[in-house]
């Protein structure tokens, strides 16, 4: 555990540098060629459905098959895959998330490792898929910074308390790797670059300008701002809605997004602005 830790500790802070300069390239391309970088992904989707359709989509898919016996290359080859494609999918702005993508790839990651020891320690095979969710745990932890998040969601998950321990030690660790080696939080960056609009800004000390929290809220009906379109909510200074929850599922929205009620809106914002933007999601939020 203390090995698929660090690794997965390493993973994130690469997936997290590859995805913000992701971003940050397609931004400068589509400033040069407007639209053609959702043109480009269209077609990239189209060309992997005819040939390798498996890394399309979310990736549950991919979880449902890793336990037919599959070999650590195929299972390798897969995760460099789903990993390239989901940096171009993201990176290119088209309507799509990171959140079980990521989850997916971590998974991947537990079958390698898994494999591995199998071929290397003669760790029993029955493991298998002990591995996959302790890395979906990890992995989560590295790029998202949020272990107990991450802890808590592979519990739901598998409906289990006998992997809590296993878990904590993993995410921890994984948390801990990434943050020597000075990696952001993935909604942080993201956050930075939608408001810089060109780069990330480097990490500053832990003031409340620069330390950041989720705030979660349900939109009622008859609310202010059901129906309404994300780009004409009107959020404080550096507050950004980073998912829109609907039917259990998590959605990644833009401008363009609608607000609908039932929706539970996940806002990520400044710490020192906590008060102020509950007190205005409780306005806004509230029927009336």
């Amino acid at each position: 555990m203390v090995l698929l830790g660090i690794a997965l500790g390493f993973f994130g802070a690469f997936y997290n540098a590859v995805l913000v300069q992701s971003v940050i390239r397609f931004k400068q391309f589509s400033r040069r060629f407007q639209y053609s970088s959702t043109v480009i992904v269209f077609l990239l989707a189209g060309l992997v459905g005819l040939t390798f359709p498996l890394i399309l989509g979310s990736g549950h898919h991919i979880i449902d098959v890793m336990g037919q016996h599959q070999t650590l290359q195929w299972l390798f080859m897969v995760f460099i895959l789903k990993f390239l494609f989901s940096m171009v999918s993201f990176g290119s702005g088209a309507p799509g998330g990171i959140f079980f993508p990521l989850l997916v790839l971590g998974g991947l990651l537990g079958g390698c490792f898994a494999s591995l020891s199998t071929q290397w320690f003669n760790v029993p095979p029955d493991l298998f898929f002990n591995f996959v969710i302790l890395a979906m745990a990890g992995y989560f932890s590295a790029i998202v910074r949020a272990p107990i998040t991450g802890i808590v969601l592979l519990t739901e998950m598998t409906g289990s308390l006998s992997h809590l321990l296993s878990l904590t030690i993993v995410s921890i660790l994984a948390y801990v790797v990434a943050d020597l080696l000075k990696s952001p939080p993935i909604y942080e960056s993201l956050l930075e670059i939608n408001l810089d609009g060109t780069n990330v800004k480097p990490r500053e000390q832990d003031t409340d300008s620069y330390r950041k929290l989720i705030i979660e809220t349900v939109v009622h009906y008859g609310s202010r701002i059901d129906g309404l379109k994300i780009k004409n909510l009107e959020l404080p200074p550096g507050a950004l809605v980073i998912s829109i929850r609907r039917g259990g599922k998590d959605h990644t929205p833009n401008g363009e997004s609608l607000i609908m009620a039932e929706d539970c809106l996940v806002v990520l914002t400044n710490i020192r602005d906590e008060f102020t933007l509950r007190r205005h999601l409780e306005h806004m939020t509230q029927s009336h």
